[in-house]
């Protein structure tokens, strides 16, 4: 956030905010578009392996060691010239998940009104909801609530 508020200073102004705001926009639709289909197991669209692509070649970042402790942490630091240049952490996840995750784990949240997807890495893999303290919550008090007003 820190290096967001400072972009915004040294940036070209509102415009190249509102762009950058935009392009977020997109980026994230285009994110659904893809966890809908990796959701449903439906091949990825291509859109959204362009908007991914087109985030990485932004990147450039190094990686730095760090003392910790009594050893090392290796730090990466990111050349942000842009305020879209925040967004490339996003892409680099995203590439991750189509290359390394395992597609059949990710899932929408199981109650209607949420629009939240996830990544099942729970030991069984029978997870359903994006959080237990907010939709798996109030999903079985509902149920509890349903069951004893039956009574």
């Amino acid at each position: 956030m820190t290096e967001a508020k400072a972009l915004g200073r040294e940036s070209g102004g509102e415009a190249e905010s509102i762009d950058a705001l935009a392009r977020a926009v997109a980026f994230r639709s285009e994110l659904r578009k893809m966890a809908e289909c990796l959701a449903s197991h439906k091949s990825v669209p291509r859109s959204a392996v362009g908007a991914i692509n087109e985030l990485l070649r932004r990147g450039a970042a190094y990686g730095q060691l760090t003392p910790v402790g009594k050893g090392f942490a290796r730090q990466v630091h990111r050349e942000v010239r842009e305020p879209v240049d925040l967004l490339v952490p996003v892409a680099e996840d995203a590439a991750d998940l189509l290359c390394e995750g395992d597609r059949r784990w990710v899932r929408k949240c199981g109650n209607p009104g949420c629009i939240l997807f996830f990544y099942d890495t729970s030991r069984s893999h029978t997870r359903r909801w994006c959080s237990m303290d907010l939709c798996g919550n109030r999903a079985k008090g509902a149920a509890y609530y349903r069951r004893r007003r039956g009574r």
